[in-house]
């Protein structure tokens, strides 16, 4: 039976055969995983930045609404009524119309809560726990209640 030809960028079936037999994950697509190649300690340990982009997504609207306080005419300015008008429209989108609670919703305001525990005390800290309540409010389906409050995020 004759051998097949290999594609070009595979080069040679000698070539292949000591790629595969060095790399036993070559075009499995599964390859090593990393997280299993760390420690319980170091997996345990608080992270210093978000780690899902729904969480960073959220941190930039806390940051950005705080940009927004800090300009002289606040957030009643047009640039800060269109960061408020943003991220009303990330809320909505992310948190959706089904079933309520949303899983990943919960899922993403306890990444946020654990990051705000990692920041020192301070505006930005406060404003990613009040969007981590917008989302809950918006998840459950609260309406016609007032802001969440944030009294403290245990350090």
């Amino acid at each position: 039976m004759a051998h097949p030809n290999l594609p070009p960028y595979l080069g040679t079936w000698d070539d292949l055969l000591q790629a595969l037999l060095n790399n036993p994950f070559l075009g499995s697509g599964g390859g090593p995983h990393p997280h299993l190649l760390q420690s319980l300690k170091e997996r345990m340990r608080p992270r210093t930045e978000p780690s899902s982009p729904a969480c960073a997504l959220f941190v930039l609207a806390a940051a950005l609404k705080d940009v927004a306080s800090r300009l002289p005419e606040g957030q009643e300015g047009p640039l800060g009524s269109a960061i408020a008008q943003a991220t009303d429209d990330w809320d909505e989108w992310y948190c959706g119309n089904g079933p309520r609670p949303n899983p990943h919703v919960v899922e993403t305001v306890g990444e946020l809560l654990g990051f705000a525990g990692t920041l020192e005390p301070g505006s930005l800290r406060a404003g990613i726990a009040a969007e981590a309540g917008a989302l809950l409010q918006k998840s459950f389906g609260a309406t016609g209640i007032g802001a969440a409050e944030v009294t403290s995020i245990a350090s």
